[in-house]
């Protein structure tokens, strides 16, 4: 085993114990954000609502072109500095975020470097580059594949696979990671954000970067750092968007995948795609001790989920905040982005994350030049941001999926087709409406008798009720009374013991 890297100065702060974090089943991931804005969410919102893990977006040196996606575009992995902040606030950002029970995870480009040229004031770093001539501060032509296009049928034919992990994603120089010094220099960024206090990585792009360089890139990191700085094992999400060329079990060894999958079938079940409905849902993903359902999808401890992120919001491919919801955005036809992230919080598949970003009418657009906090720590959602993981209806579902971990689904009960409701184990019980017709039934919860609150409508900070609360007979039933998804309020029910108050007598 090689010794680890020496930390620089500034990270001799004792990190968090893995013991002093927060349950790790749910994390969000904070789109766009600065580092300084990171910190201070970490200790008013993400510690006390119980998230696990903040992602954040890729901190090296990049291109500046005023877009979402140019931090994609990287032009030195040997400097933190971005547009998202520097170094000493990068580090600062993970020390702040670990005081207050909040892992992080970086949001990793590994796959290929900046298009174009450009010198100072086009780089987050003042680094200079040419694409044309290969040239970065690190890498030269000898470093990369030859060039070549992925044309759009190399997807889904086995046979073109290579062109998909060598040839160029939209134009971009492709590293070449079976070279050792190329890994050497991508082993050295990220032992150095591990050395930093980094709990763990999403790589991007992961389906173009054959699974054995990556799979001898990580092994190497793993023998530099067998755990974290706070004692756990290197966590690892992988984008792999399926299609058919691609084998995604090639990449489980290096780590879990972001599985598509269950974000189109939340798409296709609340949005009524293709004959299905949210009662579809069970069939088409499975159910604990058989998990995969119609689609094959990946078991519960190979997949992160999400409802929807950063790219998937920008070409429809998902239920999407921005106009699905009525809360804290355009008011919409329906609450189904919140009844979905509802659902992916109650049902017992994954590791949950939360997409909170920006809101946009240009696909392109760059985020708000506002911060996402005022100086008080008030969130600025008139300039522009989002704040999903704020939602009353979704951080009260946090506590649900952490008092009902490890237990599996009862009592599932359905109205219409998209009126479903389900227990967990006689902890929880939830109750979805995604039809435009009121849903008004008797329903078995497996709940001990008492009066429960609707945590849907969200918990005050002292953990009182802030809604309505409902009473669950000696038989375990509910006489539900939920109104139409018309956007007007969140047509769901969520009831669980709580451990404090347990239920409400």
């Amino acid at each position: 085993m090689r010794l680890l890297p020496l930390l620089p100065a500034f990270a001799f702060a004792a990190p968090a114990t893995a013991a002093a974090f927060n349950p790790p089943d749910v994390s969000v991931q904070l789109f766009r954000w600065p580092w300084e804005a990171i910190a201070r969410e970490c200790r008013g919102t993400l510690g006390p609502a119980g998230y696990g893990a903040v992602q954040v977006s890729p901190p090296q040196a990049a291109r500046v072109t005023g877009n979402w996606w140019d931090m994609y575009q990287p032009v030195n992995f040997a400097s933190l500095r971005s547009r998202m902040g520097d170094e000493a606030g990068f580090a600062a950002m993970i020390a702040s975020c670990h005081r207050a029970g909040v892992r992080v995870y970086v949001d990793v480009v590994s796959n290929h470097m900046a298009a174009g040229s450009g010198t100072a004031g086009q780089t987050s770093d003042g680094s200079s580059w040419d694409s044309a001539t290969l040239s970065y501060p690190q890498f030269s032509a000898g470093d990369f594949h030859p060039p070549c296009t992925i044309r759009d049928n190399d997807y889904g034919t086995p046979g073109d696979r290579r062109s998909v992990t060598e040839c160029r994603l939209l134009g971009l120089p492709d590293l070449a990671q079976e070279n050792a010094p190329v890994r050497a220099i991508l082993l050295a960024y990220l032992g150095k954000l591990l050395a930093l206090g980094a709990d763990g990585f999403r790589i991007d792009a992961a389906k173009h970067q054959a699974p054995g360089a990556l799979r001898a890139l990580f092994d190497a990191l793993r023998q530099d750092w067998p755990v974290t700085r706070a004692g756990e094992p290197v966590w690892i999400a992988q984008e792999v968007i399926p299609d058919g060329n691609v084998n995604r079990r090639d990449y489980l060894p290096i780590g879990r995948l972001n599985e598509f999958k269950f974000s189109y079938a939340l798409r296709d079940a609340f949005r009524g795609n293709d004959g299905l409905a949210a009662d579809s849902l069970p069939a088409l993903i499975g159910v604990p001790g058989a998990w995969g359902g119609s689609w094959g999808l990946l078991d519960s401890s190979e997949a992160v989920v999400f409802v929807n992120n950063w790219d998937t919001e920008r070409s429809n491919d998902t239920l999407n905040a921005s106009n699905e919801s009525g809360a804290g955005n355009d008011v919409g036809a329906s609450r189904r982005y919140d009844l979905a992230t509802i659902f992916m919080l109650a049902w017992p598949y994954g590791q949950a994350q939360i997409q909170s970003g920006f809101r946009f009418t240009q696909r392109d657009a760059d985020a708000p030049s506002t911060p996402p906090l005022d100086d008080s720590g008030a969130p600025q959602t008139a300039a522009g941001w989002d704040m999903v993981h704020r939602w009353a209806d979704i951080t009260a579902m946090i506590a649900f999926r952490h008092a009902t971990a490890g237990l599996g689904v009862d009592h599932w009960q359905t109205g219409s087709r998209q009126q479903i409701a389900f227990g967990r184990g006689g902890i929880g019980f939830v109750a979805l409406n995604n039809d435009m017709l009121p849903w008004r039934a008797r329903v078995q919860t497996g709940l001990p008798a008492g009066r429960y609150c609707n945590v849907v409508a969200g918990l005050a900070a002292d953990g009182n009720c802030r809604g309505d609360t409902l009473t669950v007979d000696a038989q375990g039933t509910l006489d539900l009374d939920l109104p139409p998804n018309d956007g007007r309020t969140v047509p769901a029910v969520a009831l669980y013991l709580r451990p404090t108050a347990r239920n409400i007598r």
